[in-house]
């Protein structure tokens, strides 16, 4: 079918039409959807399985953005107007179209409500940056936490499943769901780290968890807070290696993303040779490691959950360690103040003689 055609609605349910399906169209349908355990059932659980997903509103919400975004029409705009064969194609494979009788037909029970479509939009996107803000934070966060974190500033309840099949329902890059994590692939493949060695390292740390406009701004990979450390860090590079903004700018986002994926010292003094910036000497690397370490004692990290090495120093009662770099002014000792060398005699008496 090459031509525009109209779709119609039909007076049947959704489980008659895919009791009429072969097994392997069933198998194909739960494929599409990335179904769980797909395989191992048969065709009656195939049917029942598939039913609770294609009328989840999240899930068509979450289609309706992928139609979009690949110019194609949305379910609602499939029920009212006429549609070219890359839309048929599409809607088929998800199981919201079918043939019939030599007729596209929608079942009755698939005709949702389109408000409730939008407001379910809006809620996929919304768990979306919830789901890309934990992982920046905290690389490997459980389920369950997360739907705490999303419940405790949300009206609208999240529960497990929902969560599960809003998650499914869209394509997070970079991010795996296991039976109980939400993972960063990185920590799994680049860092070469299991969950469970992760989970260990991170302990009984608490969770880093500010207010709602601030959490979400973590969903932006690119986003870290300003910090003094970082702008002493900044100025030294533009006074004693290059002033071109450009340079600067990526260098430090570099150098800010290597330590909150706690990157070794040396693999951050590598981002500098990208740049083509060159230590002269061991003197002069010498000299720029304390402004990396300050910056690297106040980055939030995943393996502290958020919260900078600084930060849990504090909440342990323990002071923050910061290296001064700020050169250091000679005082000029009067001859009646007490010798610095620690005789207990006055400076004239002793030293200063």
């Amino acid at each position: 079918m090459n031509e525009n055609c109209n779709v119609k609605i039909i007076n049947v349910n959704l489980s008659e039409i895919l009791t009429n399906l072969k097994l392997s169209e069933l198998k194909s349908l739960a494929q599409s959807h990335k179904l769980k355990n797909r395989s191992k059932m048969k065709k009656q659980e195939l049917i029942t399985a598939l039913e609770v997903q294609l009328k989840n509103p999240n899930i068509l919400s979450s289609l309706n953005e992928q139609a979009s975004e690949q110019n194609l029409v949305t379910f609602s705009e499939l029920l009212v107007s006429e549609v070219c064969q890359n839309t048929v194609d599409f809607w088929q494979n998800k199981g919201y179209l079918f043939y019939q009788d030599k007729s596209l037909i929608v079942p009755a029970d698939l005709a949702l409500d389109q408000n409730e479509i939008v407001s379910d939009k809006a809620l996929n996107s919304l768990v979306k940056d919830y789901c890309l803000a934990a992982i920046n934070l905290y690389g490997i966060v459980s389920i369950k936490k997360f739907i705490e974190i999303y419940n405790s500033q949300n009206d609208n309840k999240l529960t497990k499943e929902d969560f599960v099949a809003i998650f499914n329902s869209q394509e997070i890059e970079y991010i795996k769901l296991t039976d109980n994590y939400i993972v960063a692939e990185y920590i799994l493949v680049s860092d070469n780290l299991s969950i469970e060695q992760v989970l260990e390292t991170q302990g009984d740390k608490p969770y880093y968890i500010p207010a709602q406009d601030l959490y979400l701004k973590y969903a932006d990979d690119f986003y870290y807070d300003d910090s003094p450390h970082l702008e002493e860090l900044r100025n030294y590079i533009v006074k004693n290696y290059t002033n071109d903004e450009e340079v600067v700018t990526s260098l430090v986002n570099d150098i800010q993303g290597l330590i909150s994926v706690k990157a070794s010292l040396d693999v951050i003094l590598e981002s500098f040779y990208k740049y083509k910036i060159q230590f002269k000497s061991a003197k002069q690397l010498k000299k720029i490691v304390p402004y990396i370490t300050n910056v690297q004692n106040n980055t939030r990290i995943y393996t502290n959950r958020g919260f900078s090495d600084n930060e849990l120093r504090i909440m342990r009662g323990q002071k923050p360690q910061n290296i001064n770099t700020k050169p250091i002014k000679s005082k000029k000792i009067g001859r009646n103040e007490p010798c610095p060398c620690g005789s207990g005699k006055k400076y004239k008496k002793c030293c200063g003689r």
